[in-house]
């Protein structure tokens, strides 16, 4: 693709759904996306094995490919805390590294590595903290990533809910993550996650505000 911006418009659009809706129409799509995710596993782990074949023509390490590989424990994890954020009754808020509130609803763009259990967890956590989210995974997982973000679009769909509220870019070219970081008018953070080199690599040409990780705070 030849940029990224008509994807991030059409998310920053989406968000502002995010004014619109209540806190128990909230806890049932989060339930709904833990109830997809378990529903739909061996879907994710059909394409998780795809991406395992490619790390290995690829010649990934070890390391690397441990890191590839999505277990059935990360999906029921990460369900069970779709589910533990629907019943706390109070609103999920995130804070940046300078521990300051990321007022909603905000767009941000999780960077990331191999690790695609990240597609669900950071989308969901942003989902529940009112904030739609920009996905850039790695090569390595891009079939994975694929699959989690389609079936937690899905949810979102069946609930009213544009898709665009968790966009996955559809490229593992590098230059999409060299666009992202000049969008400071479109987008409020860009969160890597990663390797120093990766995160080093955004805090040093990144226009956008980085934050390495997001606090959880109720």
């Amino acid at each position: 693709m030849k940029t990224v911006i008509p994807l991030i418009n059409k998310a920053k659009k989406a968000s502002l759904f995010l004014k619109q809706i209540d806190r128990s129409r909230v806890k049932k799509i989060l339930n709904d996306m833990a109830e997809s995710l378990e529903n739909n596993l061996d879907i994710i782990l059909e394409l998780n094995t795809h991406d395992m074949k490619n790390g290995h023509a690829m010649h990934l390490s070890p390391i690397a490919m441990d890191r590839l590989c999505i277990k059935k424990e990360q999906i029921f994890n990460i369900s069970e805390k779709a589910r533990i954020y629907a019943e706390n009754t109070d609103i999920l808020l995130l804070k940046n590294d300078e521990n300051i509130d990321i007022s909603p609803p905000s767009l941000y763009a999780v960077i990331y590595e191999s690790r695609p259990y990240i597609s669900a967890e950071a989308a969901i956590q942003a989902f529940a903290a009112g904030h739609a989210i920009i996905l850039r995974g790695g090569k390595e997982g891009f079939h994975t990533n694929t699959a989690i973000v389609s079936i937690l679009g899905d949810v979102l769909e069946k609930n009213g809910l544009p898709r665009a509220l968790i966009t996955l870019i559809p490229t593992t070219d590098r230059v999409a993550i060299a666009e992202l970081m000049t969008l400071k008018d479109e987008l409020d953070y860009i969160i890597p996650r990663g390797s120093e080199g990766l995160i080093t690599y955004i805090r040093k040409n990144s226009k956008v505000k980085v934050a390495t990780h997001l606090a959880n705070v109720y």
